[in-house]
């Protein structure tokens, strides 16, 4: 069987990759990265290495993942939840919302519009209290509390549609919402 389908651009092969570009193809390695095994920079190397022989990354584009960033994640607690969830941790999940357009659009006063929302959520798990939800940024962050307030009001809003969606999705609630910043090394809870 053949693939029509062209590789997207931002695996192709690329000389200087943006900051956009390695922020996603990071992504898809803490997308793909086994939980079912201890977290090394070993395994983080490998798990990049076989994007790239499986021709889904290019090179360099895996030569800019900072893999000391990745390991953080799971030096923290939130990241010991994920791995200790593994098998029941849920990541890339996509999902539909249709919600009364005010509720989006504050100066919309339609009471029948409606908006659709597609997204994908970076990752879940659950547990006895509800579910954890936990997004990846690779953002710059600057120094100091004040660029910790001016990430999380910039992501407050995506993260509470995921944790609309993902309570209507399972009928659970969510209890616990983190952007995971890895340029800083820090879960930060929303």
């Amino acid at each position: 069987m053949t693939s029509d389908f062209k590789q997207p651009a931002f695996l192709q092969t690329v000389t200087a990759p943006t900051s956009a570009e390695v922020g996603t193809a990071t992504h898809l390695v803490l997308q793909e990265l086994s939980l079912t095994q201890p977290i090394t920079l070993a395994a983080i190397d490998q798990q990049i290495q076989t994007l790239v022989a499986d021709q889904v990354m290019a090179e360099p584009i895996a030569a800019q993942i900072d893999r000391e960033h990745v390991l953080r994640l799971f030096d923290t607690e939130l990241g010991q939840a994920i791995v200790a969830h593994g098998t029941r941790t849920q990541r890339e999940t996509p999902f539909s919302l249709l919600l009364p357009a005010h509720q989006v659009f504050e100066d919309l006063h339609d009471e029948q519009a409606k908006i659709l929302i597609h997204g994908i959520i970076d990752g879940y798990f659950e547990d006895e209290d509800g579910i954890t939800l936990f997004d990846y940024k690779t953002d710059h962050v600057a120094p100091g509390e004040s660029g910790i307030a001016k990430i999380k009001d910039r992501y407050s809003g995506q993260l509470n549609l995921y944790a609309q969606a993902l309570s209507d999705m399972t009928g659970k609630p969510v209890v616990r919402k983190y952007l995971f910043l890895l340029a800083t090394g820090e879960a930060v809870a929303m």
